[in-house]
């Protein structure tokens, strides 16, 4: 995993751990979507997919990383026969 330096590496200390929290909150939905994913479960698809728009809609991770998101949440909701909500997502 490589580490991109972000514009936000310049903020305060406080910022700085808002910034960690998020991408670090970000890493763990994304670990638990794709096991999801995976298992064929889609019974959170909703609240994963909420989470995943509050984080995004933050702007503290990078860009990569909010389009990662976005485009998990919108795999999430198309296994989930959500299709048009992916389509209006994405």
């Amino acid at each position: 995993m490589s580490i991109h330096a972000s514009p936000l590496s310049n903020l305060s200390g406080g910022s700085r751990f808002h910034v960690s929290q998020a991408v670090s909150s970000a890493r763990m939905l994304e670990t638990m979507v794709k096991d999801e994913l995976r298992r064929g479960d889609f019974s959170q698809t909703q609240g994963r997919v909420e989470r995943i728009q509050e984080l995004v809609n933050e702007h503290l991770l990078d860009s990569e990383l909010e389009r990662s998101l976005i485009l998990l949440a919108a795999e999430l909701l198309e296994g989930a026969g959500e299709t048009r909500q992916a389509y209006q997502l994405t």
